[in-house]
Protein backbone atom coordinates (compact mmCIF):
# COMPACT_ATOMS: atom_id res chain seq x y z
CA UNK A 1 0.00 0.00 0.00
CA UNK A 2 2.65 2.50 0.85
CA UNK A 3 4.97 1.92 -2.03
CA UNK A 4 2.11 1.98 -4.47
CA UNK A 5 0.79 5.33 -2.93
CA UNK A 6 4.37 6.86 -3.05
CA UNK A 7 4.39 5.67 -6.46
CA UNK A 8 1.44 7.45 -7.26
CA UNK A 9 2.82 10.80 -5.69
CA UNK A 10 5.68 10.81 -7.56
CA UNK A 11 3.33 10.15 -10.84
CA UNK A 12 1.66 13.42 -9.74
CA UNK A 13 4.46 15.54 -8.62
CA UNK A 14 5.69 14.43 -12.54
CA UNK A 15 2.44 15.77 -13.94
CA UNK A 16 2.25 19.20 -12.14
CA UNK A 17 5.95 19.41 -13.36
CA UNK A 18 4.86 19.16 -16.93
CA UNK A 19 1.42 21.14 -16.14
CA UNK A 20 2.60 24.44 -14.65
CA UNK A 21 -1.09 25.60 -14.87
CA UNK A 22 -3.03 23.54 -12.55
CA UNK A 23 -4.48 25.39 -9.67
CA UNK A 24 -3.74 24.64 -6.11
CA UNK A 25 -7.68 23.11 -5.77
CA UNK A 26 -7.16 20.95 -9.15
CA UNK A 27 -4.23 19.70 -7.59
CA UNK A 28 -5.48 18.96 -4.23
CA UNK A 29 -8.65 17.09 -6.05
CA UNK A 30 -5.63 15.07 -7.74
CA UNK A 31 -3.77 14.21 -4.09
CA UNK A 32 -6.76 13.87 -2.52
CA UNK A 33 -8.65 11.00 -4.75
CA UNK A 34 -5.20 8.84 -4.38
CA UNK A 35 -5.38 9.19 -0.52
CA UNK A 36 -6.89 5.98 1.70
CA UNK A 37 -10.60 6.73 2.51
CA UNK A 38 -10.54 6.31 6.52
CA UNK A 39 -12.42 4.74 8.80
CA UNK A 40 -12.65 7.10 11.86
CA UNK A 41 -11.50 5.64 14.75
CA UNK A 42 -10.51 7.65 18.27
CA UNK A 43 -8.64 4.51 19.90
CA UNK A 44 -5.75 5.39 18.01
CA UNK A 45 -2.95 7.35 19.13
CA UNK A 46 -0.98 9.96 17.48
CA UNK A 47 1.09 8.51 14.01
CA UNK A 48 3.35 9.91 11.46
CA UNK A 49 2.48 9.45 7.61
CA UNK A 50 3.67 6.12 7.39
CA UNK A 51 1.35 4.60 10.40
CA UNK A 52 -1.60 6.83 8.77
CA UNK A 53 -1.49 6.06 5.25
CA UNK A 54 -1.07 1.94 5.99
CA UNK A 55 -3.61 2.15 9.08
CA UNK A 56 -6.50 3.62 7.56
CA UNK A 57 -7.54 4.58 10.42
CA UNK A 58 -7.63 7.40 12.73
CA UNK A 59 -9.76 10.78 14.17
CA UNK A 60 -10.71 13.39 12.08
CA UNK A 61 -7.06 15.12 13.29
CA UNK A 62 -5.33 11.93 11.34
CA UNK A 63 -7.48 12.61 8.52
CA UNK A 64 -6.31 16.17 7.82
CA UNK A 65 -2.62 15.49 9.37
CA UNK A 66 -2.35 13.00 6.49
CA UNK A 67 -3.62 15.25 4.11
CA UNK A 68 -1.32 18.23 4.80
CA UNK A 69 1.76 15.73 4.75
CA UNK A 70 1.14 14.57 1.24
CA UNK A 71 -0.35 18.15 -0.21
CA UNK A 72 2.53 20.39 1.52
CA UNK A 73 5.37 17.48 0.21
CA UNK A 74 3.91 18.14 -3.60
CA UNK A 75 4.09 21.87 -3.09
CA UNK A 76 -0.37 22.48 -2.40
CA UNK A 77 -1.00 25.22 -0.02
CA UNK A 78 -3.25 23.22 2.54
CA UNK A 79 -4.35 24.05 5.76
CA UNK A 80 -5.37 22.37 9.28
CA UNK A 81 -8.69 23.95 10.43
CA UNK A 82 -10.59 23.14 14.08
CA UNK A 83 -13.40 23.65 15.87
CA UNK A 84 -12.81 22.94 20.10
CA UNK A 85 -16.51 21.99 20.16
CA UNK A 86 -19.84 21.65 17.93
CA UNK A 87 -23.06 22.39 19.04
CA UNK A 88 -24.73 19.40 19.64
CA UNK A 89 -21.61 16.90 20.15
CA UNK A 90 -19.48 17.24 22.85
CA UNK A 91 -16.04 17.12 21.02
CA UNK A 92 -14.11 18.99 18.49
CA UNK A 93 -13.80 18.34 14.49
CA UNK A 94 -11.00 19.12 12.26
CA UNK A 95 -10.48 20.02 8.29
CA UNK A 96 -8.66 21.15 5.87
CA UNK A 97 -8.65 24.20 3.69
CA UNK A 98 -6.98 24.89 0.35
CA UNK A 99 -5.77 28.35 -0.92
CA UNK A 100 -7.45 29.07 -4.30
CA UNK A 101 -5.51 31.87 -6.45
CA UNK A 102 -7.65 34.71 -5.96
CA UNK A 103 -6.86 34.04 -1.39
CA UNK A 104 -10.32 32.32 -0.82
CA UNK A 105 -9.71 29.11 1.21
CA UNK A 106 -11.94 25.94 0.01
CA UNK A 107 -12.52 23.10 3.28
CA UNK A 108 -12.68 20.09 2.56
CA UNK A 109 -12.30 17.02 4.75
CA UNK A 110 -8.64 15.43 3.99
CA UNK A 111 -9.06 11.88 2.37
CA UNK A 112 -12.86 11.66 2.14
CA UNK A 113 -14.21 14.83 0.05
CA UNK A 114 -12.67 17.04 -2.19
CA UNK A 115 -13.19 21.20 -2.28
CA UNK A 116 -16.07 22.80 -3.36
CA UNK A 117 -17.90 19.29 -2.71
CA UNK A 118 -18.82 21.27 -0.13
CA UNK A 119 -20.62 24.64 0.69
CA UNK A 120 -17.80 26.06 3.20
CA UNK A 121 -16.44 29.33 1.43
CA UNK A 122 -13.99 31.24 3.10
CA UNK A 123 -12.66 34.93 2.59
CA UNK A 124 -9.42 35.67 4.90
Amino acid sequence: MLTDTVANFADIYKSFKENQSITSVEACCKINNILPRFKIDNDFASMNFSQLITSMRGTCSDMTALTIFAMRALGVPVTFESTPKWVDYPTGHSWNAVRESVGNYISFMGTDSNPYSQLFTFTM
